[in-house]
């Protein structure tokens, strides 16, 4: 599979995921940055779209804070932007002599703001480190190829490289997530890291008999047997015995 296939270059009709159908899929590479800065006020301020930070226009309600940018609930570029805005805080006051309880005068105030958000831009585009990866600018997101689809959010790439799903401008990503198609691939699937990790088919007959390896080791056992299937469908999170008997 490849990004230039058929299902990537096209502009098929395609369903849409009810959680993101403000903002479709794109069909061109783009890096992280490029979404936040398309989805946010940090560059234009007359952005509509604030998915991903909103700016202090300085409205009678805000004056002081024009120029900042609310991040609502995401945490660290909140922090790091405050830890800028707090650092020209206060290299504005030791240049002024002024206290460092004092309140910066209202245009010195709008200095520090633009000064941290211009620092948050290149703290977010450059030196962001996100999978030992430093910038977002060199990131690539998420795209329909890379994303996951259906109950079991399974890989477009495992579906089509490891289960032979279709290439074909029929056959899009989304297709996988109607529960009939994508549940299919999804079993199948299943059913092949099975193999991989237990080295016999869930279609054996026998397959469950104990079958001795020394005198006092039986084969491998039914929980085991799926455990080692599981891990293999999510190696990012193992799963504690307590849980899995639980999910049986």
């Amino acid at each position: 599979m490849s990004t230039n296939s058929t299902t990537i270059n096209s502009i098929p009709t395609k369903s849409e995921h009810k959680n993101v159908m403000d903002y479709h899929y794109f069909q061109e590479c783009k890096s992280l940055w490029d979404i936040i800065e398309q989805h946010s006020q940090l560059v234009n301020e007359n952005n509509p779209s604030t998915k991903y930070g909103y700016r202090y226009l300085g409205t009678e309600n805000d004056t002081r804070k024009k120029g900042q940018i609310n991040f609502y609930y995401y945490q660290r570029p909140k922090n790091k932007f405050l830890e800028f805005l707090k650092k020209e805080e206060k290299r504005l006051k030791e240049k002024y002599s002024l206290s460092p309880n004092t309140l910066l005068q209202l245009d010195y105030q709008i200095e520090a703001n633009n000064y941290a958000r211009e620092k948050i831009i290149d703290y977010i585009k450059n030196n962001w480190v996100y999978n030992e990866q430093k910038g977002l600018v060199n990131i690539i997101a998420q795209t329909r190829i890379a994303a996951s689809y259906g109950l079991l959010q399974m890989l477009y790439s495992t579906a089509v490289l490891d289960n032979d799903y279709p290439e074909t401008l029929s056959d899009i990503p989304e297709m996988l997530n109607d529960h009939f198609i994508g549940l299919n691939y999804c079993v199948r699937n299943l059913k092949l890291l099975f193999f991989r990790h237990n080295k016999f088919s869930l279609e054996e007959t026998k397959c469950w008999e104990p079958k001795p390896k020394s005198k006092f080791k039986f084969g491998i056992g039914y929980e085991s047997a799926l455990m080692g299937m599981f891990y293999q469908w999510k190696l990012a999170r193992k799963i504690k015995d307590s849980q899995f008997i639980k999910k049986k």
